[in-house]
């Protein structure tokens, strides 16, 4: 990390470590050191700012007997029990959700944490890992909560401005045909990398599901997937024939995880790169950045495979784990439809 007196460019309190920018300063003798999450000087100089006051506050925030005052758990959580009077099972689910991840992210602990500071943090955090439309979601649930608060009279809480995340269209993604499948598969020479795209596609597991999957989630002829490690936090069974659960076993590299990389690691954002990867040695052209193929295709191709053999929509809709059956049908007809025009396109007239 560059250090100075002045920090970075002359400013107080500011340091760099490649290209991003660090907070560094001290409050109450105690050294502060966090990253800012920004490259542009503008706003890290804004969010040290705020940075700055959120920290005073917490520190004034705590009684003499050093524990830290408690008023944004208590204010959530009166108004998490009114939400629920009003909304739906599911809509709750998805309220507390919102609220669990915004204080692992922010760790708000006063009422003076809860500004449009806390919120860009959260923002910010949540872009590496789901889409805008996902975020703009939890972070309407965030301000619905802090609205309810107001409307009880729980605290004056702070009306951050969010402007919503442009939301850019999704790409048509198919599914792999039977040879690509086979080619994936031969281009793949790791055994246990091979098998863990065999179970993507024999399960229709999202990659969080597969990449997270532990040894005790193994049953003898079935997967038993946790709440908390699937999207819909539900728990669910999927059926996984016996002899391919011992191949499983007979593969393992680590003590926890079912699937570990090349450094025995459990896998995180360079799935997708070995996918792209795989798909170039098999000669699967629209897998790349961008193509219609990605992760998420070996779950689409399970959906219509599935469907295809006969299988019944509502036991497919279960194994993956969607909320209805209709969203599992329209993902079998865009993959279908994909192909379609595929066909079309190739022809020599």
């Amino acid at each position: 990390m560059t250090k100075s007196k002045t920090g970075s460019q002359g400013i107080t309190g500011i340091a760099k470590r490649g290209d991003i920018y660090w907070a560094r300063f001290r409050c109450n003798n105690k050294l502060i050191q966090q990253s800012l999450h920004t490259s542009n000087l503008r706003v890290a100089r804004r969010k040290l700012k705020e940075l700055r006051a959120t920290t005073a506050q917490q520190f004034t925030s705590i009684d003499t007997s050093g524990q830290v005052n408690s008023q944004w758990h208590q204010t959530k959580g009166e108004a998490l029990r009114y939400i629920k009077q009003h909304v739906s099972a599911k809509q709750y689910e998805e309220y507390v959700h919102s609220a669990t991840l915004f204080h692992t992210i922010c760790a708000p602990h006063c009422i003076g944490d809860l500004n449009e500071g806390s919120i860009l943090l959260f923002v910010e955090s949540r872009r590496k890992q789901v889409q805008p439309k996902t975020i703009n979601k939890q972070v309407g649930n965030l301000l619905n909560l802090f609205k309810v608060a107001r409307q009880l009279r729980l605290h004056d809480l702070p009306q951050p401005h969010y402007q919503r995340l442009k939301h850019t269209p999704g790409k048509e993604r198919r599914a792999l045909t039977v040879e690509e499948i086979g080619k994936l598969l031969k281009a793949t020479e790791r055994p246990q990398e091979r098998l863990m795209w065999l179970t993507a596609l024999k399960t229709g597991m999202r990659a969080g599901e597969f990449t997270g999957l532990k040894w005790r989630d193994l049953r003898k002829d079935h997967i038993a997937l946790q709440a908390k490690g699937t999207k819909s936090r539900r728990y669910r069974e999927i059926p996984l024939p016996c002899d391919f659960i011992k191949q499983l076993r007979q593969h393992r590299e680590h003590p926890e995880y079912v699937f570990v990389n090349t450094a025995g690691n459990p896998w995180r954002n360079n799935l997708l790169t070995r996918f792209y990867v795989r798909c170039k040695a098999a000669g699967i052209n629209d897998g790349k950045p961008g193509g219609s193929v990605d992760i998420h295709s070996l779950r689409v191709t399970f959906v219509t495979q599935a469907i295809e053999a006969g299988c019944d929509p509502r036991s497919v809709q279960e194994i993956v784990g969607h909320s209805t059956v209709e969203l599992t049908l329209k993902i079998y007809t865009k993959s279908t439809d994909a192909s379609k025009r595929r066909v079309s396109e190739r022809l020599p007239y």
